[in-house]
C-alpha cells in the first residue's frame, strides 16, 4: 500500500517537475540569447568607435 502510494507520488513529482522545466527552457534560451548579444555589442561598439575617430 506504501508503494502504491510512492508511485503514485514520485509520478506527480515528475510530472510537475517536466512542466516547470518546459516553462524555464524558453526563458533560459532568451537569457542566453541575451548575454551573447551583451559580449557581441562589448566586441563590436569599440570597433566602430574606433572606425568614426579614424575617418
Amino acid at each position: 500500500m506504501l508503494e502504491k502510494s510512492a508511485t503514485a507520488t514520485e509520478r506527480q513529482i515528475e510530472s510537475r517537475i517536466t512542466i516547470v522545466v518546459s516553462f524555464f527552457e524558453p526563458l533560459m534560451i532568451l537569457v542566453m540569447g541575451v548575454l551573447v548579444m551583451l559580449i557581441v555589442l562589448a566586441i563590436l561598439l569599440p570597433i566602430f568607435d574606433i572606425n568614426q575617430i579614424i575617418s
